[in-house]
C-alpha cells in the first residue's frame, strides 16, 4: 500500500512540474479568488467623495463658461483631490473586449476609458493615484462601483507625524 502512494505522489509531481505554470495559475485562479474576500469599504464616505468631486467639478465648469477664473477648483479635479488606490482582494484585471476596455473583478466588469488605461495599470500594480491622474469621472465612476478606495495623497504628510 505504502509503495502504491509513494507512485502515486511521484506521479503527481511529475505531471505538476511538466505543466505550464500558466495553466496551473488559471487552473487555481478561481479558487484563490473565491477563498478571498475584498477588503471593507466606506459607503458614507465614499458617496460624499464622488458627490463632492462632482459638485467641484461642475462649478468650475460653470465659471469657465461664465468666463471667471476658477480660484482653487480645477476642472480635472476637486481643490483638495483626494487620492485612490484599488481596493484590496478584487482580484482586478484590465482585458480588452473587441474595442472596448474594461476592468474584470471580484465585482464585476467595469467598462472603463481607454484613454485612462495606463493610469488604471498603475493602480494594478499596487500605486496610489491623485485623482487629476484618473480623471473625476473615472474615478467617481470606480469609486461608486467599490473597485477603489480613498487613500492618502501620496507624498502628503499625515496629521500628527
Amino acid at each position: 500500500m505504502i509503495a502504491a502512494v509513494d507512485a502515486a505522489r511521484e506521479t503527481l509531481i511529475a505531471a505538476i512540474k511538466a505543466a505550464p505554470v500558466s495553466e496551473l495559475v488559471a487552473a487555481l485562479a478561481p479558487a484563490h479568488r473565491d477563498g478571498t474576500r475584498p477588503e471593507p469599504v466606506a459607503p458614507i464616505a465614499t458617496v460624499m467623495a464622488a458627490d463632492s468631486m462632482a459638485a467641484e467639478r461642475m462649478a468650475a465648469e460653470r465659471m469657465a463658461a461664465e468666463g471667471l477664473a476658477a480660484t482653487g477648483i480645477a476642472a480635472d479635479g476637486p481643490s483638495e483631490a483626494p487620492a485612490v488606490r484599488l481596493r484590496a482582494g478584487l482580484a482586478a484585471r484590465l482585458e480588452r473586449r473587441g474595442e472596448e476596455l474594461v476592468l474584470s473583478s471580484r465585482l464585476g466588469v467595469q467598462p472603463v476609458e481607454a484613454a485612462h488605461e495606463g493610469a488604471l495599470r498603475s493602480l494594478l500594480a499596487g500605486e496610489t493615484l491623485a485623482v487629476a491622474q484618473l480623471g473625476v469621472a473615472e474615478t467617481q465612476h470606480l469609486l461608486r462601483a467599490g473597485v477603489v478606495v480613498l487613500a492618502p495623497i501620496p507624498g502628503a504628510s499625515m496629521p500628527g507625524g
